[in-house]
C-alpha cells in the first residue's frame, strides 16, 4: 500500500513539474496526476532502453518521470492536436 502512495506522490510531483516545463495550461490535480503516472511509465521504459534505472522514491525516479511526462505531453501535442 505504501508503494502505491509513493508512486502517486511521485506521479503528482512529476506531472506538476512537467506541466510547468511544457507550459501546459491545465494544471488541475487529476490531469497532473494522470500525466505524472503515464510519464513515470514512459520514463521508466525509455530509461530502461538506454540503461538508466532509478530506485523507487529517489530523485532519479522523479527525474525519469518528469522526462517521461514531458515526452508524453510532446507526443500528445504532436499527434493528437490539430
Amino acid at each position: 500500500m505504501l508503494s502505491i502512495i509513493i508512486s502517486l506522490v511521485i506521479g503528482l510531483i512529476a506531472g506538476y513539474i512537467a506541466s510547468i516545463v511544457m507550459k501546459l495550461r491545465s494544471r488541475d490535480i487529476g490531469t497532473t496526476l494522470v500525466i505524472g503516472i503515464i510519464g513515470s511509465i514512459v520514463g521508466g521504459f525509455l530509461g530502461g532502453l538506454i540503461g538508466l534505472y532509478a530506485a523507487s522514491g529517489s530523485i532519479g525516479s522523479i527525474l525519469l518521470s518528469v522526462a517521461g511526462a514531458c515526452v508524453t505531453i510532446w507526443a500528445y501535442r504532436k499527434f493528437f492536436r490539430k
